[in-house]
């Protein structure tokens, strides 16, 4: 088995309520996985779930309240941002909105030189120019492309720059964060094609974060399934969209629209407003939701255990149950 690159072990983080008398909001809680180097690990959930914040605790946009990130041994999560700053070429983001990650005042060149000279700082106007260049080519576009500004770019190129940026400083794992959710569905698979490509010839490592399992369907070689801040389940994406043991899980697979399917109406979830990270207590966070709920899951929080090799779920059915596995329970 491929070594770990990255370490989450019990990561929690919860906010403050934004007025007096709120509620605080667990946004994560208790999570733990590993990043495999070299593989794609597919972070899926509804919006709310947690996943963004996840992948903002791995590069420091947010400070975990508790828990460790191992990078080589050494917890990201606790060291103090000057010394993260050394290491933040390591983990690189690629975020959802492309417009509002780019500085509109600076050309394409100046933003993708401002990365570069982080990377090198010692390099030669030359060096960098002729690693600029590369470096457009590289996400399909010209060397012409250097002078433009965020505004005179599509957003699918927007994209691309962004993806630029975040690879210019070499990094070892990169996380995309809904990264082609904002995009047309045409662009969208230039993008994931894009992507795979990048990941295959530099040997990225990356946490592929969205809400979109058609999209993690083709990138992903491992599946996570986050449920208000908690892992519910987590296997080889083959094993998640051919056999889903849990309930959520199998709900998310029903929704993706697919003609060729008949339509599980009985896995569907029929509330539209979601899940609400502020109700999160005891007992399976996913109870109130269920079609399938017992008396014993609004009293014990279920833990990920085993149901096949390498594919774990918290769900209490599957001990009462361990055999259904791929079935709706």
């Amino acid at each position: 088995m491929t070594r770990p690159l990255l370490e989450v072990r019990r990561l929690r983080k919860t906010f403050a309520p934004r007025r007096r008398g709120g509620s605080p909001v667990r946004a994560v809680t208790d999570v733990s996985f590993d990043l495999r180097e070299g593989e794609v690990l597919g972070l899926v959930g509804e919006s709310g779930s947690g996943k963004s914040t996840i992948g903002q605790c791995l590069v420091h946009l947010h400070r975990p309240d508790g828990g460790e990130i191992l990078l080589d041994g050494e917890n990201l999560a606790t060291l103090p941002r000057g010394a993260f700053r050394r290491r933040r070429t390591a983990v690189q983001m690629i975020f959802q909105d492309p417009s509002s990650a780019l500085n509109p005042r600076m050309s394409v060149g100046d933003a993708l030189r401002e990365a570069l000279r982080l990377h090198s700082p010692h390099a030669g106007r030359d060096v960098i120019e002729e690693r600029l260049e590369r470096l457009l080519r590289l996400i399909g576009l010209q060397p012409e492309h250097a002078s433009r500004y965020p505004h005179q770019l599509s957003g699918g190129q927007k994209q691309r720059i962004g993806i630029a940026r975040a690879i210019a400083v070499e990094p070892r794992c990169l996380i995309a964060d809904e990264a082609v959710s904002a995009l047309d569905v045409s662009i969208q698979a230039q993008i994931i094609t894009l992507l795979g490509d990048l990941q295959q010839s530099l040997g990225l490592t990356m946490l592929f974060i969205s809400h979109d399992l058609g999209v993690v369907r083709y990138v992903a070689d491992r599946v996570a399934v986050l449920y208000l801040g908690r892992l519910v389940e987590i296997g080889p994406a083959r094993d998640i969209f051919a056999a889903p043991a849990h309930p959520y899980t199998q709900a998310l697979l029903a929704a993706i629209p697919d003609p060729a399917r008949p339509l599980d109406e009985s896995a569907i979830l029929d509330d539209p407003a979601g899940p609400d990270p502020r109700a999160a207590g005891g007992g399976c966070a996913f109870a109130p939701r269920c079609p399938h709920v017992m008396d014993l899951c609004r009293k014990d929080q279920p833990f990920l255990t085993q149901v096949a090799a390498d594919h774990t779920c918290a769900c209490v059915l599957r001990k009462i149950h361990p055999d259904r596995q791929g079935e709706t329970v």
